[in-house]
């Protein structure tokens, strides 16, 4: 070849690739975006679905079920608390003998705070618990259970007077709360007499140890003689000036229990022992109307019989010391 030809090949400049040459690179390009729309699509659409549920279970618990004003699912209508749908189950309650009318109708309406919210609403249940325990009859509201559609499910535990102070017209429960009962509920009422308390408002808890003290001997001997087989009433606990105390039952002896502590002297029993002796002592004698008197804070528990004739008499006279 000659100089002049190799010079002139030399000088042709380098072809451009077109055509078939630039197709790899185009398919390239749609492969990648390929991939990132099989891996976006998906997650979009969860991401999607995820929301749509989350919003459809949120719109109810709106006031009016609507997202400002501009949309309604009607589904809050179902889920809105009415005042009716709110009182009805203190209408299926039985009202307890001890609590007037009025003050049970008054328990019920706390409820009506909830009017128009929606049973799906958050902290819900908690509010009604709350507005319940106002009262001084509620010992503990066992649950509210609001459910779709609109209704409402509640139990409560009730305060019970078990207990008058002597020379006043206080009934208090096991806990020591003064309570306010219909009248005439007090013919089974056990009189607490030589303990005096400063007069509190109804609701509230007495702080004298001592009618917390005759509460506690109250629980320990009624639990012994409700389970006689001719089951006995506790009528009076009284504290006596040498600090210690007598249980007086309805038809059965009078108790001495001496002191109420959990450390009573070296000579006495403690609290389940002198329980006990009690129980056995009435067990052995068979009717316990027949016993003027046991005493338990001797390990012995003495046990004085009653006189015939003086078991009429002393009957009413138990029944007069209730009234005073």
């Amino acid at each position: 070849m000659s100089r002049g030809r190799v010079a002139e090949n030399k000088k042709k400049p380098p072809r451009v690739a077109v055509g078939p040459e630039a197709a790899p690179f185009a398919r390239s390009i749609g492969e990648n975006l390929g991939r990132m729309v099989r891996t976006v699509l998906p997650l979009t659409l969860i991401l999607g679905t995820l929301f749509g549920i989350s919003f459809v279970l949120w719109l109810p618990l709106q006031p009016n079920g609507k997202l400002h004003g501009l949309l309604d699912l009607g589904v809050s209508e179902h889920s809105r608390l009415t005042s009716n749908a709110i009182l009805q189950p203190f209408l299926r309650m039985k009202r307890p003998d001890w609590i007037s009318k009025s003050d049970f109708d008054d328990i019920a309406q706390q409820g009506l705070v909830a009017v128009n919210h929606s049973v799906f609403e958050p902290d819900l249940s908690r509010t009604l618990m709350r507005c319940y325990k106002n009262s001084p009859w509620v010992e503990d509201v066992k649950f509210v259970y609001p459910r779709y559609p609109a209704q409402l499910s509640v139990e409560i535990e009730w305060r019970k007077p078990v207990a008058r102070l002597d020379r006043s017209t206080m009934f208090v429960d096991h806990d020591g709360v003064v309570l306010n009962p219909n009248p005439g509920f007090d013919a089974g009422v056990t009189l607490i007499s030589g303990v005096p308390c400063t007069r509190v408002a109804i609701g509230m808890k007495l702080a004298e140890k001592e009618v917390h003290d005759a509460l506690g001997l109250l629980a320990v001997v009624s639990d012994v003689v409700g389970k006689l087989k001719c089951p006995l009433n506790v009528a009076i606990v009284q504290k006596e000036p040498a600090n210690t105390w007598k249980v007086v039952t309805d038809r059965g002896p009078a108790i001495e229990w001496g002191y109420f502590t959990d450390e009573p002297p070296m000579d006495e029993p403690q609290t389940q022992e002198k329980a006990q002796l009690l129980r056995r002592k009435l067990s052995e004698c068979g009717d316990p109307g027949r016993l003027e008197c046991i005493k338990v804070y001797t390990y012995q528990a003495p046990v004085i019989p009653r006189v015939a004739e003086v078991v009429e008499q002393a009957r009413p006279a138990v029944v007069a010391a209730r009234h005073r």
